[in-house]
Parts: C-alpha cells; structure tokens; sequence
C-alpha cells in the first residue's frame, strides 16, 4: 500500500487522526477508539501508524506531524529563555536607575530633592522585587506550585490510625508497617 492508496493518508480529516495518533499516549486513547470516531479499521489504523511489516512498510504518520511537539517544545523553551532575558534586563536596568538616583540623593544638597530621589527608589525598589520573583521563578528557585504535607492532613491521619488499629492482631506486620509510614 502507497501513501497515496493509504485510507488515512487520504482521508479528508488525516491531518486530525494523525494528531490522535501522535497525542494517544497523552490522551489515553486507543486505536480502536480514534477508529471508532472516523469510522475505519482499527488495523488500517495500526498499520498507518506503526506500518506494515508484511507489505514492508514504514509508518505513514507524517514526519513534520512527528517533529512539531518538539518544535512546539523548543518555541516554549525559547520563549521562556526571551522572557528569562528580558527580566534580567530590566532587574539589571532598574538596580543601576536605583543606585543612579540614591547616589544623586545623596549628592544634592536639596532635602525636597532627596525625598523625591528617595521616594522613587521605593517605587522602583517594589518593580525590582516582582523582577526578582519572576526571574527566581525562570530560574527554578521559587516553586509556584502549592506544596502539600499529607503527613498534617486530617484525612490521613484517620486513614493511618484505622491501618494500624486493624494491623494489631499482627505484630510484626503493624511494626514494620509503622516504621514504613510518615
């Protein structure tokens, strides 16, 4: 079978079955599934994908549909990396406007003009701080996902208590069992 006397290679939805295909592993989605929905074979469909070792054939999934996860993935990196670039840039920019306008404070002679010197400092020292975050954030040191203690959640504790009430009739068992738990 040819690509071109493929059912799917043809068929007028291929660009979206062989965006299930790719993504079934993700998805959880099996052949006979995606198969089911356009209404094919689920061996049309499986050779498609893995090929045809009878006919020695090689999988008909296009390459660019193969390569665009890792581009999509490289397009994040590198997007991530810009905005990692630009944070730096302007906690760099900010830290020397910083520095700049207190070491002016501290030349003039004017005490209006160090206040305002000093009170722009204060706005720019709280742009800094988000700055620092964001790139602490880029840069892995600051989690930004909620962590979890199980061992204080009420629910496991009672869960805890009942497996080692109901392990007392086996010693052995309740002791390795309470030696294993946090």
């Amino acid at each position: 079978m040819s690509r071109t006397g493929c059912l799917i290679c043809t068929h007028k939805k291929a660009d979206e079955i062989n965006a299930r295909l790719i993504n079934k592993s993700r998805s959880g989605e099996s052949f006979q599934t995606i198969a089911d929905y356009f209404r094919l074979s689920k061996t049309t469909l499986m050779n498609h994908y893995n090929g045809n070792p009878d006919k020695n054939e090689s999988s008909h999934i296009s390459e660019l549909l193969l390569k665009s996860e890792d581009a999509k993935d490289a397009l994040r990196a590198d997007n991530t990396f810009a905005e990692y670039q630009r944070a730096k840039a302007r906690i760099e920019d900010l830290s020397k406007k910083t520095y700049d306008l207190l070491a002016k404070a501290e030349a003039e002679e004017d005490h209006k003009a160090c206040i305002g010197y000093i009170r722009e400092c204060r706005g720019q020292e709280g742009e800094l701080r988000e700055q620092r975050k964001l790139l602490a954030e880029l840069e892995g040191k600051l989690a930004t996902q909620p962590q979890v203690n199980i061992t204080l959640n009420a629910e496991w504790i009672e869960l805890r208590t009942l497996i080692i009430k109901a392990l007392e009739p086996y010693p052995q068992a309740r002791e390795a069992v309470v030696n294993a738990l946090p």
